[in-house]
């Protein structure tokens, strides 16, 4: 089974990052899971994300697969924000 990880699991997980905590134990022990693109940007591209929590949601990051997003759902973004 694979899944789909939105923006608030990678935020409550790199908060915590602790073994006690269940989001962060929830992602790391994922085998398989999938994030978009924009949740990316959006994780990393917090104006008040410090380093510590910048290096360990990095590190969560590289264990799942980026879904790419196409140029035509990248522009009809801009335009919608």
């Amino acid at each position: 089974m694979s899944y789909l990880v939105d923006s608030n699991i990678f935020i409550y997980a790199g908060n915590a990052a602790t073994e006690e905590d269940r989001c962060y134990r929830f992602l790391t022990g994922l085998k398989n899971f999938h994030y978009a693109s924009v949740t990316k940007i959006e994780v990393l591209g917090y104006h008040l994300l410090d380093t510590e929590d910048k290096i360990i949601i990095e590190g969560m990051f590289a264990k799942g697969r980026e879904i790419l997003l196409s140029v035509s759902v990248k522009e009809k973004a801009i335009e919608l924000k």
